[in-house]
């Protein structure tokens, strides 16, 4: 049913989109179209991570995207669809990390951004629900990012425009036979989901890039960690149904 439901959304887009080119990274984002995305920037305005909005006044990312950084150089852009110059900036006056998390492994690999006002919603800039299913294997989601369009040796085009696209989830267990073979299995917890690669295509931009249920839109994820680009190996992300209680109970929901 899922798969079903998935299938006739994308054959929506791209019949309305007949011209779109069928890149590493998926479609055009249109304004208001995922109006829970964030873009996390540097004080000069250089987009480095995703995340999504969680409450009016809460972004939840990877915690591997602001483990090394601060409120004071941080600000987030939210209802953009292009890397530099539309949205509407907002400051972050906290900075709360998973207690849990490990740097080493990327374990817990969750954070929260606490906007340093509240968050005005329109149709372009929205909260999400929080999913609570455990996804397992054959699940078809949507992940929005600004990942590279394309990839040759020595050369990654990261696009202006926000991008998304259809990815389908693995069984844990696949996940880890895959990464045995470069010794990283041990690193793939039950707090993880896998997912197929872009065509064994993905890159450091796209940590943080929420993955929702086109059926029921919910938040399934956020990208956590990938080995390097072109290995052809799956993409690793934080799974919301784990960190869900965690959540609600720092964001008072």
């Amino acid at each position: 049913m899922k798969i079903i439901a998935f299938l006739s959304l994308c054959c929506a887009v791209f019949s309305a989109r007949e011209e779109e080119q069928r890149i590493v990274a998926g479609l055009t984002v249109q304004p208001g179209e995922f109006p829970h995305h964030a873009s996390l920037r540097t004080s000069d305005n250089v987009h480095f991570c995703n995340g999504f909005i969680a409450s009016n006044q809460w972004v939840v990312t990877a915690a591997n995207c602001v483990d090394d950084r601060t409120a004071g150089n941080t600000f987030m852009a939210l209802g953009a669809v292009h890397r530099y110059n539309d949205g509407i900036r907002y400051g972050i006056s906290e900075i709360v990390i998973h207690p849990q998390y490990e740097l080493a492994t990327f374990r817990n690999d969750i954070a929260l951004l606490r906007a340093s006002e509240v968050i005005i919603e329109t149709e372009y800039i929205h909260s999400i629900t929080l999913g609570s299913e455990y996804i397992r294997g054959g699940h078809i989601g949507l992940i929005t990012s600004w990942g590279p369009t394309e990839f040759e040796p020595e050369t990654i085009i990261n696009p202006d425009s926000l991008k998304f696209r259809g990815i389908d989830s693995f069984n844990n267990y696949v996940c880890v036979s895959a990464y045995d073979r470069v010794d990283q299995g041990r690193l793939i917890y039950d707090d993880k989901l896998c997912t197929e690669g872009f065509n064994g295509e993905i890159c450091v931009p796209d940590r943080g890039s929420p993955i929702t249920d086109p059926e029921d839109n919910t938040v399934i994820s956020v990208l956590s960690w990938s080995s390097s680009c072109g290995a052809g190996l799956p993409i690793v992300h934080e799974r919301i149904s784990s960190h869900r209680n965690w959540i609600l109970s720092q964001i008072g929901n």
